[in-house]
Formats: C-alpha cells, structure tokens, sequence
C-alpha cells in the first residue's frame, strides 16, 4: 500500500532526497577535513615548539661543555703563562750569576751554579696537563723542558779535600743554552696569551640567546 505524500515540503524532500544526501555527506566530510587539518596543524606548531625547545637545550648544552673545557683550557694557559714568565727570570738570574765566565774555557762553578738556576716551576703539573689536554703547545713545553734538563745535566764532580765533591759545569753552551731556553719560553708565553683571549671569548658568550 503506496502513501503519497500531501504536504508540499515533503514532497520536495522525497524528490531530492538523493540529493540532499549527498549534500549532507559532503558537509560532514568537509567537516570532518576541517577538523583533522586543525587538529594535524595544532600537532605540527606542538611539535615545531617541541623541536625548537630541543634545538635550544643542546645548544646550550653544547656551550656549557664547551665553557667547561674554556675554562680548563684556560686555567691551563694562566699557569703555563707564570711558569714561562718564572722561567725568563730564572734565566736573567742565571746570566747574573754566570757573568764574563762564558770567555772562559774549561768548566766553572759559576756555569754549574747558573745552570741549575732553572728551577722548572709548575713543569710536573704542566707536563700531566698536557698528557690529558694534549694541543700544539705540548711539543714545545716538552722540548723546552727537555732543554732545560739537558742544560742543567752537564755537570762535571771533581774531587775535594771536604767531604763533598766540587761540582762544576762547562762554561762553553752555557749562554747559548740560556737563549734557547729564553727564546723558547718567549714564545711559550706568547702563544699562552692568544689561547686565553680565546678561552675568554667562550667564556663570555652568554649561554641563553
């Protein structure tokens, strides 16, 4: 049994229902898009802040660990700076105390004496320093120190009515070896110089930008 339909506005539902079917279909799907896209976008700037904080906390943890190894560094080059600047007076004591003795020939007590004012201040500390730190300043301080041993190994022991032995040095080498050691430690103490403004320019870069 068929029922037809009176009113007017039924009617034209009936008619278009198909179309409005699918009108309604493609307004959810439409809303349904919307919503997503929304919610995939509030995902992305959620991430893209996420990736921004991570970026900004390794950087500063990047620039943390590289103050920390500034400021090793630089504690390094402070006291290899004095240990140079102690060595340059050991030397210029050491010239006082050997005097005209270098126009002599032989061996003299005064060598010996102004050989062993080289007293390596700080070299341990510095010598294990740069085992760990390692760095182009380490051949240098190692030769300097090799010099300075060599220098102060030439000794000679003649024998003495006293019960102790005369120790005495060559005076030939003995200047020639005070300005290696001088000029050696010049360079030492300016190379030290240009690592701490370098260490200082890490140390003051502030670590939040």
């Amino acid at each position: 049994m068929v029922y037809a339909l009176q009113c007017p506005f039924w009617q034209t539902v009936d008619q278009w229902q198909t179309l409005i079917a699918g009108v309604l279909a493609l307004i959810a799907a439409v809303g349904t898009i919307w919503a997503t896209n929304k919610a995939a976008n509030r995902e992305i700037v959620a991430a893209k802040e996420q990736t921004k904080v991570a970026q900004e906390q390794i950087r500063v943890t990047l620039l943390l660990e590289r103050q920390r190894n500034a400021s090793t560094l630089f504690a390094f080059s402070a006291t290899l700076e004095a240990s140079m600047t102690s060595v340059l007076e050991d030397v210029k004591e050491a010239r006082e105390i050997f005097g005209e003795s270098n126009q002599i020939n032989g061996s003299s007590l005064n060598a010996y004496k102004a050989r062993q004012c080289l007293r390596k201040t700080a070299f341990a500390d510095l010598r294990g320093a740069c085992l760990r730190l390692g760095g182009p300043l380490t051949e240098p301080f190692i030769r300097l120190e090799r010099e300075i041993d060599h220098l102060a190994g030439e000794v000679t022991e003649l024998p003495s009515a006293l019960d102790q032995n005369i120790r005495m040095s060559p005076n030939a080498g003995t200047t020639e070896g005070l300005n290696r050691i001088e000029a050696q430690a010049i360079w030492l103490r300016t190379a030290t110089e240009e690592g701490k403004k370098r260490c200082k320019e890490v140390l003051d870069e502030p670590p939040i930008s």
